[in-house]
């Protein structure tokens, strides 16, 4: 390592620390505004979601950078131990989650790993990790561009901290307007980036963006958005002119595979499911939106009452996203007789609605292709009955008729697995999906920071299907193909997002809490 890039980690590791602090120290404020957009009691459960998806998402980010540049400076070498990697279906994974002793007694069962494109070996895994600071001496290449996300209000800030801290970039930070509230809260957070001209925070809607990326001192792209605007921008007049990375929504599914569960179990995977749903009003790229399910399971219709019947006893959620009250419409014209919440809500909500019993073979139909990006959920059957021949088929129909390849997830019992390993094997390696969650909620693998978060990368800019590229790249890996994460059938911790939990709010602070002071 070169003195002056180990003054360059210094500087860093000096700012991420900082950033720590001012993130904490903002924490209460961010949560309370975000709360009064979304008209959600900020003392109440549902303000869980918004201290686990806001600050402890950015605080647990800025945590893990720092421990890797620590890593960095003290070793000169990534943060790459040998007992790490496995060869597993002829790919090398990186098996990042859990380590230490935290981690497995928050998340007791979890295990994550990274997979590796094909063509990687150990050492090739090795050789492009951190490449930024042992080619480039972590010497700032350029401009970024980040267009912010507006539904989760950690997304824009994750967004920037990859980009200056894995890519070398300074960037610009263009807030969504349907979360700019949320502007002075950014530059307190992230003053010291500020203060050393590596970030600027700005407003506007369409007309500042396109200048934005236009603008001769741009010289790369990234947004989290829809795969329209990203066409928009990149084959727009004049089309883009540099290069661009991209994160754009996906109709998440969740593949349920046939078993023989108990009571408790069903209503353990009903809420689960609902869970996925009902998050943020449904405004997740990651929200369950598709449940694949095999025709002939037995228990297949008791499992779609017992979750209607959790989400008709779900309170429903403000639709602050524009245009959520016309996407809905619009999906329950086509699936008339699906709502399941009560027939009177709030002004401004919407009811959640479960679609069943969706034809397998018309792929065109709007379940499919377009993602909703409001609280619906459609359910389709495969012409199945046992667990070895969903999971042949189901991965085949996911990735052939379903819009998008950023996240799914499976949910499958420990006896049915251990009964059809290699078929499960299999199904995990079929999938075309940047991130395969088992028994949770994919947003976990978004939120656990040591698993990058992007599509599966096949995509073009002329398919661009769920983007390009990936974020959340704490370890600083190349040559991902996807992330997987395990969890157990049913958790012995409850997971604070499920939607029947005692007291998500007080565990979601102290999650927020340790990620402040861990490192």
């Amino acid at each position: 390592m070169t003195e002056s890039t180990a003054i360059v980690l210094a500087q860093r590791i000096g700012w991420l620390r900082q950033m720590r602090r001012d993130t904490y120290a903002v924490a209460q404020e961010w949560v309370g505004l975000s709360c009064t957009a979304k008209q959600i009691d900020s003392k109440g459960a549902i303000a869980a979601e918004e201290w686990l998806a806001g600050p402890m998402s950015v605080l647990r980010h800025l945590g893990l950078l720092q421990k890797t540049l620590e890593h960095l400076l003290k070793t000169d070498s990534p943060l790459l131990n040998d007992d790490e990697l496995e060869r597993r279906s002829d790919s090398w994974v990186a098996n990042v989650f859990p380590r230490g002793w935290v981690d497995p007694l928050l998340f007791s069962g979890y295990r994550a790993e990274i997979r590796f494109l094909k063509k990687e070996s150990p050492s090739s895994i090795r050789d492009n990790m951190a490449r930024s600071y042992f080619e480039d001496n972590g010497e700032w290449v350029g401009c970024c561009v980040v267009l912010g996300a507006g539904n989760v209000s950690s997304i824009g800030l994750q967004d920037v901290l990859n980009k200056v801290f894995c890519e070398n970039y300074k960037c610009v930070l263009k807030l969504n307007p349907v979360n700019d509230y949320l502007g002075e809260i950014y530059e307190q957070a992230f003053r010291v980036l500020i203060d050393a001209k590596v970030l600027e925070i700005v407003h506007g809607g369409a007309e500042v963006g396109a200048r934005l990326v236009h603008d001769v001192a741009t010289t790369a792209v990234h947004i989290t958005g829809s795969s329209r605007v990203h066409d928009a921008i990149v084959h727009g007049d004049p089309p883009l002119d540099k290069p661009i990375t991209s994160e754009l929504g996906c109709v998440t599914p969740i593949m349920i595979v046939p078993g023989k569960w108990s009571q408790r179990q069903l209503r353990y995977q009903a809420v689960n499911v609902a869970s996925m749903l009902v998050n943020n009003a449904s405004f997740n790229c990651n929200a369950a939106k598709v449940l694949v399910t095999a025709k002939g399971w037995p228990q297949r219709k008791v499992f779609l009452d017992a979750l209607r019947c959790v989400l008709a006893k779900t309170e429903t959620r403000f639709a602050y996203y524009p245009g959520a009250e016309q996407r809905h419409a619009d999906f329950c014209a086509v699936y008339p007789d699906a709502v399941v919440s009560s027939d009177s809500v709030p002004q401004g909500h919407l009811p959640w609605v479960l679609a069943s019993g969706l034809d397998a073979n018309v792929a065109t139909q709007i379940a499919f292709t377009d993602e909703a990006w409001c609280g619906v959920l459609a359910e389709v059957p495969l012409a199945v009955e046992t667990p070895a021949d969903f999971l042949s088929s189901a991965p085949e129909f996911c990735n052939q008729h379903l819009f998008g390849n950023l996240s799914c997830g499976i949910i499958i019992d420990a006896a049915t697995r251990r009964s059809v390993s290699d078929a499960y094997e299999h199904a995990i390696d079929q999938l075309r999906y940047g991130a395969v969650a088992v028994n949770a909620w994919p947003a976990v693998v978004y939120a656990l920071g040591v698993t990058p978060w992007g599509a599966y990368p096949e995509n073009t800019l002329g398919a661009i299907s769920s983007g390009l590229g990936f974020v959340h790249n704490t370890r600083m890996f190349d040559g991902i193909e996807k992330c997987v994460l395990e969890a157990p059938f049913r958790s012995m911790i409850y997971p604070p997002w499920m939607v029947d939990h005692q007291r998500p709010l007080a565990v979601a602070k102290a999650f927020t809490w340790l990620e402040a002071y861990r490192y």
